[in-house]
């Protein structure tokens, strides 16, 4: 990427002293061509002499480009100004020889030796100007370019902070189950431990994996489910309504447990002492659109005045990664279930 980028700036240089260039030529054959009866060698005498302007100017250019010199100040600008007054008395000088030479090429401004010296030295005063501004154009490019990869790195630094905060959340919440059922239900226990093992390699075989199809998200939830579903029993019902153009749509890992871990944590069983969990999840246009509801009270979550807890809270970061001014994530109480809403537009970056 880096290596591109400095192709493309290098590109961009090319191009911009090319332009220059041919402005320069441009202008003197507009001042030139009215001195000459013959255009023809008005046009040849002007381009050569401004070729050779623009020749000698490329190495002090690369003087100012490998210099300190960052901004005009006034030693560097005397000093931009000393040597355009030299370069330019050598231009007057070169273009004097060469008519006297070629006497051809001759105009009636050559009767005045040094007539053009006032404007060779503005021209290489404006190519040393030209040049300020490329070199700060160039430190704005690669500071700019440095600020991104920074950025970039920061980013993947953070998903994979926020990733690796969900696995042990939820692998304590599982091992703590076991730790209740060993004594009773050492089976039970033994089957839990198992599935947690199962879940785990999968997670592994995810670790380094961005973006997952959804499909595989959601076999990662069943698997959660039948963990949770093995300590609850008949309390614990949850429903699965997936819309099939839903389930090929690419979505960050680990996007789904979070939230399913959420809504059973902190549901409250209905009057027949069940705990019910619905998830949803359709596609609308180019957006994917969930729906988590369980039976619950915001109220009763503690510290849901203070905002949304860890699960939750990571999720938006990661949401903001990856789909930047893209998400919505919502949470309300609708009588008497908890609602938690999740809006992605478009593919993940």
């Amino acid at each position: 990427m880096s290596e591109a980028s400095d192709d493309l700036a290098a590109t961009k240089r090319t191009y911009s002293r090319v332009a220059l260039y041919l402005f320069i030529c441009l202008l003197g054959l507009m001042i030139r061509l009215p001195l000459y009866a013959d255009k023809t060698q008005g046009a040849i005498f002007s381009i050569g002499i401004d070729t050779l302007l623009f020749v000698s100017f490329l190495p002090f250019g690369r003087f100012i480009e490998r210099s300190r010199w960052s901004r005009i100040t006034l030693v560097n600008g005397t000093a931009l100004v000393v040597v355009s007054m030299l370069m330019g008395l050598g231009i007057s000088l070169c273009s004097i020889a060469f008519v006297q030479v070629e006497p051809v090429f001759r105009n009636r401004f050559h009767d005045h030796p040094l007539a053009a010296y006032p404007y060779f030295v503005l021209l290489y005063i404006l190519l040393g100007l030209a040049a300020f501004w490329e070199k700060n154009w160039q430190t704005a490019v690669r500071s700019t370019r440095r600020a991104a990869q920074a950025e970039q790195r920061l980013m993947e630094a953070e998903l994979k902070r926020l990733r690796s905060q969900i696995d042990p959340h939820f692998m304590f919440n599982t091992l703590n189950m076991a730790l209740i059922e060993i004594n009773k239900h050492p089976k039970r226990a033994s089957s839990l431990i198992g599935e947690l093992s199962a879940y785990l390699r999968h997670s592994l075989d995810r670790a380094h994996i961005a973006f997952v199809p959804l499909s595989a998200e959601l076999a990662m939830v069943r698997s959660y489910l039948r963990i949770q579903s093995m300590r609850f029993g008949p309390r614990l019902v949850c429903q699965m309504d997936v819309a099939t153009p839903a389930r090929k749509m690419m979505v960050p890992a680990f996007l789904l447990q979070p939230l399913v871990e959420n809504a059973i944590k902190y549901g409250i069983p209905d009057d027949n002492q069940v705990q019910r969990v619905a998830i949803s999840i359709k596609r609308d246009g180019d957006s994917l659109l969930i729906t988590i509801r369980n039976h619950g009270d915001l109220r009763m979550v503690p510290g849901a005045n203070k905002g949304p807890g860890i699960g939750l809270a990571n999720l938006r970061a990661r949401l903001d990664i990856h789909y930047p001014g893209k998400n919505e994530v919502s949470l309300r109480q609708d009588e008497e279930e908890v609602v938690v809403v999740v809006r992605l537009e478009g593919e993940p970056c």
